[in-house]
């Protein structure tokens, strides 16, 4: 997962908005095919995705999410000589975060976005193999933005990224929580405050 943005935190709606590529990985020995001198990757465009087999990874906390189109699909498929499959898709993803606002505007919210997999097993192993090499599960493009308003994240490094993994072995079902803690901006308020108490002075 590569993130772009986070556009929108909204504490009425209890959801965020995030801009990201979203890539997997995975072996498919009938895509392999005997290289030739200069070319050992195939880089194809993203109606090929439609022909092969995908996994059926979803968002399950996912209120509304598309693809981007302009000005052609925002797909990357790379198919290697061995069956390897590498494929990158732009999404904009607006999720659910249940947020406790018992102490605002003090706060501090954890929102995630939850990727699951229904049929495979396969959510495991991918995050397994990005935690033991030196590639993270989620990085931030150089040019990475938030909203500056009532809700802002400290993005000092990137270890305030949190990952979870879960599986219910009986159902061969995973769960990978990518998560971001959001701390409120609280000049905003003190400000308004100020202005407040100087009004009935």
């Amino acid at each position: 997962m590569f993130l772009i943005s986070i556009s929108s935190v909204s504490e009425v709606n209890m959801d965020f908005t995030t801009d990201f590529y979203f890539r997997q990985g995975w072996k498919d020995p009938r895509l392999a095919f005997k290289p030739i001198p200069g070319i050992e990757n195939l880089y194809v465009g993203a109606e090929v995705a439609d022909k092969i087999w995908v996994p059926d990874t979803f968002f399950a906390n996912e209120k509304s999410a598309y693809f981007h189109q302009a000005t052609t699909f925002n797909t990357f498929l790379r198919l290697g000589h061995l069956g390897d499959v590498f494929r990158s898709i732009r999404l904009t993803v607006t999720a659910s975060c249940p947020m406790n606002l018992q102490y605002f505007p003090m706060d501090s919210q954890l929102c995630s976005i939850e990727i699951e997999s229904c049929e495979y097993c396969t959510i495991l192993s991918l995050s397994s193999h990005f935690l033991t090499t030196i590639y993270p599960f989620v990085l931030f493009s150089p040019l990475f933005s938030i909203p500056l308003d009532s809700l802002h994240s400290v993005f000092s490094t990137l270890d305030l990224v949190k990952w979870k993994r879960l599986q219910l072995f009986s159902l061969c079902y995973s769960i990978l929580y990518v998560s971001r803690m959001f701390e409120r901006c609280q000049k905003k308020f003190s400000i308004e405050l100020y202005k407040t108490s100087i009004r009935f002075q």
